[in-house]
């Protein structure tokens, strides 16, 4: 049958839209724009991709790197290693 978002209880103000994007298109560099992130002294850069005027940014955009560049060996800059020495855990 056809399985809804609503039956799983996902907040509208999580998700503004739900929508596919070809990996294709987010493996493409020319795709992909960086935002420098500043916490205390940490400096970052963080992926983000605009698709059919859908915005993938924030953690959003984090995962879905960290997944494209272990599944697809993307080469996106994501700068997860300084984030992860920067916080203890």
């Amino acid at each position: 049958g056809e399985w809804s978002w609503n039956r799983v209880g996902t907040p509208n103000y999580e998700i503004d839209t739900i929508f596919t994007v070809p990996i294709s298109f987010l493996t493409n560099p020319e795709n992909i724009s960086y935002k420098e992130f500043n916490r205390k002294d940490l400096k970052v850069s963080i992926p983000s991709w605009v698709y059919n005027g859908n915005h993938i940014w924030g953690l959003t955009a984090m995962i879905t790197a960290d997944f494209l560049n272990i599944c697809f060996n993307a080469s996106i800059n994501t700068d997860l290693d300084l984030i992860r020495a920067y916080d203890d855990y």
